[in-house]
């Protein structure tokens, strides 16, 4: 609650601290330069890729005051790329240099040389165990997609606005779903 006292045309906060209108002019810049210097750290950071295709502006998200913390959980490590999908394992240690690290076992060769070869073609490309691939189009997680709520399959497949599966109406369905693919592709965990 702020107070406000007549003859100064200040207002306290609930610590009791005066705030003049320059103490309020001093937050907005405060916050307005953070929100810059949070946005140009985020683009800038290649790890955040698919975090920068589900997060436009800062505040706080929605499915973040969600009861169920276990889908939460998920969903974060999801959008933060803290996860052990093969897009995030294929980046660390000797496997750094070459990207079949980072190939979907579901929709790749299991054939390590088959698959250094291909790497090494131009015209060839790949198909990662990303976000976007596990999320849209991986067949080992048809069955969860095929469980889901039609608003979630179409949100899916709207390659514009990912972002959207993680706002209302479909975000109970959202966190579900991202938990179920869990539990799929990391059955040992307790998720």
């Amino acid at each position: 609650a702020v107070v406000s006292t007549q003859s100064t045309g200040s207002r306290q906060n609930k610590k009791g601290a005066t705030l003049t209108p320059n103490s309020k002019l001093v937050r907005n810049r405060l916050q307005v330069w953070f929100t810059n210097k949070w946005d140009d750290a985020r683009r800038d950071n290649r790890k955040l890729g698919f975090y920068n295709t589900t997060k436009q502006s800062f505040g706080l998200e929605p499915y973040i005051s969600f009861p169920c913390h276990k889908k939460v959980r998920c969903v974060v490590w999801l959008r933060t790329s803290s996860h052990k999908f093969k897009i995030e394992t294929g980046r660390h240690g000797p496997k750094t240099m070459s990207l079949h690290h980072r190939a979907c076992d579901t929709c790749c060769t299991d054939d390590t040389a088959t698959l250094e070869l291909l790497c090494q073609l131009p015209f060839v490309k790949l198909i990662l165990e990303d976000e976007v691939h596990v999320l849209r189009e991986c067949p080992a997680y048809q069955e969860q997609r095929d469980a889901s709520t039609e608003s979630l399959r179409n949100a899916l497949l709207d390659t514009d606005n990912l972002m959207n599966i993680f706002n209302q109406p479909i975000l109970n369905d959202s966190l579900k779903y991202v938990r179920n693919i869990f539990r799929k592709r990391f059955p040992k965990s307790n998720i």
